[in-house]
């Protein structure tokens, strides 16, 4: 039962918040901030208990300009999907309850991802309760690469966690069962390979209602998080 005395969020197309987020994220483009993650505790694609409460606009704003990772929880299972971009011609945006296989840039099968390429939504929603199913006839289950619900083998409840540097972006999952995920995003050869380390454990953006933009600049250790409702 929602509370009728709570502020409910819009990130729809045109609200304060949804504009917000699009110049935060343009704004780090345009700077040449090289990672650019956004995390919110609500999903919208998934497959496991919850439809998306987050609306489509949002999550097809992150997918058009590309943002790097998109950090997700709410859903009691893990999820890392493949890597996702919309194109004009024939994904111009992801619809509710449909797969669209053209949304998919690289199938995630090998676990490295290049930057540029697309998108990569990781659901971790493995503290607290039990972990929930991963629903594999859902429509949005064909988004995703790699998942672990409560019937696969090795479950486990943890965290997942991001190294940064400025070349890539490693994730490893860090469950007290058997199962494991890990999975890389890379920079363009060539780039400095001076680095600035960052561990980020996924349980801190858990409890996040709202979508904190994250930011690291080069040549410098320093993490900025914008929220909109500062």
């Amino acid at each position: 039962m929602v509370d009728p005395t709570e502020e409910h969020y819009s990130y729809d197309v045109g609200t304060p918040r949804y504009n917000w987020t699009r110049d935060a994220i343009d704004g780090a483009r345009a700077v040449g901030i090289p990672w650019v993650i956004v995390g919110m505790h609500k999903n919208c694609i998934g497959a496991g208990e919850h439809a998306c409460e987050t609306g489509a606009d949002i999550l097809n704003l992150l997918l058009d300009r590309k943002v790097d990772l998109i950090l997700n929880a709410h859903t009691h299972n893990y999820e890392r999907s493949k890597q996702l971009a919309l194109n004009a011609a024939t994904c111009p945006g992801i619809e509710l309850h449909i797969f669209n296989p053209n949304c998919i840039s690289h199938d995630g099968a090998d676990g490295q991802y290049k930057q540029g390429a697309g998108s990569v939504v990781v659901i971790a929603g493995t503290g607290g309760r039990d972990i929930d199913e991963f629903n594999v006839s859902d429509p949005y289950a064909r988004y995703f690469a790699a998942w672990m619900g409560n019937e696969t083998p090795g479950v486990g409840k943890g965290v997942v966690t991001f190294s940064v540097s400025e070349s890539r972006i490693v994730s490893r999952t860090n469950f007290n069962g058997t199962y494991s995920d890990t999975f890389t995003v890379s920079r363009t050869a060539g780039i400095s390979l001076q680095t600035l380390i960052l561990v980020i454990p996924f349980a801190a953006l858990a409890a996040s209602a709202v979508p904190v933009v994250l930011f690291w600049r080069r040549a410098t250790t320093r993490k900025r998080a914008r929220r909109s409702d500062e």
